[in-house]
């Protein structure tokens, strides 16, 4: 969310500023093995792949090397918990929300495991997460085109 999320630099320039994209997201699986971590957008002119790739990539390396404020960080760390138990509104909700935590997990507290683990982040974690996770040499990029 820091990087690719609605109040980031990344969507405020493509999306919004030179609405080159329609949206641009990133998001990881919850899963008990280690999955990749999507970023993903739909560029609105070919022609201009490349530059949102720079764009992005561009982002993921400021991340690197930059610590984020505690601000931001904390904004979306309370944006990440709100989200979660807002979404627990029905019983449908509650139990699908509670199915995949308790089918990674094996365990009826991994709630309160997961809000204790997003309060202990801090703004130096995040980027010494982009240094191990967000590396050029694991990184896999796929352009799709529709056919013209």
């Amino acid at each position: 969310q820091l990087a690719c999320g609605e109040t980031s630099d990344a969507y405020r320039q493509l999306v919004l500023e030179d609405q080159s994209v329609e949206f641009v997201a990133a998001e990881t699986s919850m899963n008990r093995d280690p999955s990749s971590i999507d970023i993903y957008t739909r560029v609105k002119d070919p022609a201009k792949i490349d530059e949102v790739r720079k764009q992005l990539e561009a982002t993921i390396e400021r991340f690197q090397t930059e610590v984020p404020s505690r601000e931001a960080v904390d904004a979306v760390k309370s944006n990440i918990r709100y989200n979660f138990l807002m979404n627990l509104d029905t019983p449908s909700a509650v139990a699908g929300g509670m199915a995949r935590l308790l089918a990674v997990t094996g365990r009826f507290d991994s709630v309160e495991d997961m809000l204790r683990t997003l309060d202990a982040v801090e703004p130096e974690d995040v980027r010494e997460a982009a240094r191990t996770y967000l590396q050029s040499q694991r990184r896999t990029v796929a352009v799709l085109e529709g056919a013209s």
